[in-house]
């Protein structure tokens, strides 16, 4: 793996999660307990390939793994890193359209895997300074206060 000097913390984020031993660490002490109980103990699979937008690449870094989960399903976790140095309220949509890419990857057009998609685990590291405050969920940034309305938008958080 390349060390690019200019981006030292991606080059150690995408070190550190290339190797499936100190992924499945950094995943299972970062993940909430309940996501982690979900998983089998096989080692997540890193993929090599990236669903940040190019413009956002000085700022952001990513990590896709297929995982398996107890329930015998293929899963995925995402892992997002955040090198802003301020919390950005735009991220959880920046995640979910992420999650549709990854899960248009997935599904190549095809009925059957459209008919049974894989869950996809969001998870954002951010090492700025400033404590991340922003919403954590779609739901958390729709105006609306008529809960019929609130109730059609899922929560996608990360």
């Amino acid at each position: 793996m390349k060390f690019d000097l200019n981006n030292p913390h991606d080059s150690i984020f995408q070190a550190i999660l290339s190797d499936r031993l100190r992924s499945q660490a950094v995943l299972r002490a970062h993940l909430e307990r309940w996501q982690v109980d979900l998983l089998t103990d096989d080692l997540p699979v890193p993929l090599d390939r990236s669903f940040v937008d190019e413009e956002l690449r000085s700022s952001q870094s990513d990590k896709l793994f297929e995982v398996r989960l107890r329930d015998g399903q293929p899963g995925f976790v995402y892992a997002l890193l955040e090198h802003k140095s301020y919390p950005d309220p735009g991220t959880a949509l920046q995640v979910k359209d992420y999650e549709v890419r990854i899960l248009k990857m997935y599904a190549q057009g095809r009925a059957g895997r459209l008919r049974a998609l894989p869950t996809v685990i969001p998870l954002v590291f951010h090492h700025g300074v400033q404590p991340w405050t922003v919403p954590g969920s779609l739901a958390e940034m729709v105006a609306t206060k008529d809960e019929r309305l609130r109730a059609l938008e899922p929560s996608f958080g990360y």
